[in-house]
Order: structure tokens, then sequence, then C-alpha cells
């Protein structure tokens, strides 16, 4: 990494300009520069001199990041107030205030956060909105905090998640012991380090979801634990592997159980083994989605999950999503179908998406 930059002093009207540049030896969160300006004037005792300040963070010319706040410098302290950082294409900010005490040994910190509307997801493509708090105090080589975040929207997209969190220079520890979703609970340990690359590790158990908030049909229970390790390579990639166990879980009052392995490769996403399985079906998935995921499904007794339906129905397929496009085929047979009046002996049903052309056939056959 290099820093360089430069300053200027008026003493015509007292002020200090700085503007600073550092660019990284490797990625960080997708961002290679950080950029720094602040102009400051003499202010009121205790302050000797405030102003605005503002970072940037960039890749080449694509800002990633920016953030402002107006800093106040006294003789052993800063402080920030009206911090509000942003990130390009996300909506949302962070909005908070915070101080800087240099003692003797270590600087002591403190400051108070606020997320305010921040979007999950980057342009909107998918719901997701989050608000909530968080407070820290400390030193960089120990600090400790809480904090308590919900997510907003329908019964299936909100959820709230509280604890606590302590670290140090090289990465935080994060409790969560007041977390929950579909109406159950969340809990579990989240580990984040960047002295060597941004790095996450943990596990989440969840316990006593309610399914039939994502669909009315789904009655049940459902616990399951969730492990992690991942981090960001080269380019801002998501490398590392994750996997999903459902445990003492019921569904349609039948037990339900289901297996997920998952590994982040530079290429895309690799399912190893993926697994569902209840009385009456069965659904498995693996592959490669860069390459070819192929995928199956057996279901012998469609009311089982789905009281409104009877019958038998079955169905194999593969997808691919290359370079931001997608392409698939799959096939889907019914047997002895109900719904309500309609009544079906078989149908078959085929469907293709081709990536060069980005267009869908499908070949329906009813008997």
């Amino acid at each position: 990494a290099t820093l360089e930059g430069r300053g200027a002093v008026s003493l015509r009207h007292p002020a200090l300009q700085l503007d600073l540049t550092a660019r990284l030896g490797e990625l960080f969160l997708g961002c290679d520069q950080v950029s720094g300006h602040a102009m400051l004037r003499p202010a009121r005792h205790p302050e000797h001199v405030a102003g605005a300040i503002s970072v940037s963070a960039t890749k080449g010319s694509v800002e990633g990041f920016y953030g402002k706040a107006d800093l106040a410098v006294e003789s052993h302290a800063l402080t920030l107030r009206n911090m509000v950082l942003s990130q390009e294409k996300r909506k949302g900010t962070l909005n908070g205030h915070g101080r800087i005490a240099f003692t003797v040994s270590e600087p002591i910190i403190t400051a108070d956060l606020t997320l305010k509307d921040v979007h999950l997801f980057r342009e909107g493509a998918y719901p997701g909105v989050v608000s909530g708090n968080v407070s820290v105090g400390g030193s960089p080589k120990a600090y400790e905090g809480t904090f308590r975040i919900g997510a907003a929207g329908a019964a299936w997209q909100s959820g709230r998640l509280g604890g606590r969190f302590n670290g140090d220079i090289d990465g935080v520890t994060i409790t969560i012991a007041n977390g929950s979703a579909l109406n159950g609970r969340v809990d579990g340990e989240v580990k984040l380090s960047w002295a060597q690359g941004a790095v996450i590790r943990g596990g989440l158990w969840a316990r006593a979801l309610d399914p039939a908030l994502l669909h009315k049909d789904l009655r049940g229970t459902l616990n399951a634990f969730a492990e992690a390790e991942l981090r960001w390579g080269p380019e801002g990639a998501l490398l590392g592997k994750a996997s999903l166990r459902l445990r003492e879980s019921v569904l349609q009052e039948k037990r339900l159980s289901g297996e997920l392995q998952a590994l982040f490769l530079p290429k895309g996403l690799r399912i190893d083994n993926a697994l569902l399985k209840g009385k009456g079906f069965l659904l498995s998935a693996k592959g490669t989605l860069d390459e070819r995921m192929e995928f199956e499904a057996d279901v012998s007794d469609i009311n089982g999950l789905f009281s409104s339906l009877q019958g038998r129905a079955g169905g194999r397929g593969w997808v691919r999503l290359r370079k931001g496009r997608w392409a698939g085929a799959i096939r889907l047979e019914g047997r002895s179908m109900n719904l309500g009046a309609l009544r079906c002996s078989r149908i078959n049903l085929g469907a293709a998406v081709d990536e060069e052309v980005r267009e869908a056939i499908l070949r329906p056959k009813l008997e």
C-alpha cells in the first residue's frame, strides 16, 4: 500500500486543507483506493479547529463507499458529528456521531451509529430493508458494544437481531442472543477478521421457524443450523464454504430432514449436495452454477405438501448462469392430478431457456 497527499495553510483567512490518497496493495470490500479531504477553520474553546471532512473508497474510477462528517479538534480529542456513510447503488445510509479521546496509553473511542432504511441488496433488485442502532466503546486493541437491528417488509421478510460484540484491531466477534425470523428464534456467533483480507466465520441456530409465513399450506416447525467460512478474494469475489442442516423439523405433521453443502469458487457457486426429504417427497440438487447445476424432484403425495392439491409429481432439469445469462431446461410430470373440480390423469411440461437468444420454449401436454 502507498500513501500520498498534500496540504495547504491560509494565514489571511485561517484555514487548513488536507487531501490524502491511500492505494491499497489488495482489494478490500471490492475497493483498491481510499481518498480523504478536510477543510478546517478556527473554532470556539475547547475546540481549536473544526470543519467538514469526507472519505471515499473506490475501485479505479468507480466509487464504492462515500462518507462525510463534521470534525472538531481539541487538545486531546477528536469529535465527529453528523456522520453519514453511503454505498454506490445501495439505498439507505449509516448515520451517527463519535469521539476519540487520546490518553497516555492508547486512544479511547465511543460511537453511536444508526442504520436508516438500508437495502440489503444493491440497486433494489430484491426486497429487504433494515434499520437499527449500534453502540461501541473502547480502544482499537480492545472494544465492545451492543447492537439492535430490525428488518421491515412482509411477514417472511421481517425479523430482528440483537446482541453484543467485542474485538481488537484485527477483527471482531459478534454474539447474537436476541434474534427472530419467521416467528422463531435466531442465535449464534460470527467472527470477522481483516488482518489478511476480509474473512467471516461462524454458525447460527434458527429454532421454531414457521414455514406457513412463506406459504399458507406449509404448516410445521423448522429448526436449522447454518455455518460458513467465507472470504473476499481477488476482484471482490466471494470464496469459501457454507452448509445448512435441518434438525428435528416437521412439515405437515411429518418429519422433515435436509442438508446443503455449498462452495463459493472463483468461477461461481458449486453445490456438492443439496437434499430435502420428507414423507412422500425428495428434492435434490448438485453441480456448479457456472457450468451445469442439476436438480431432481419426486413427490409421491402432493397433498402432503399442499392441501389444495392431490396426485403425484416429479421432475428434473438443469440450470446455468454464465456471464450474467441464464440457461437451462426442466421437465415436469404429474399423474392423477386434482385441483378442486379440475381433474387431469397425466400432465407433462417441458421448458428450456437458451442463453444466447434469451428465449424460453414451453412444451405442455395434458391428458
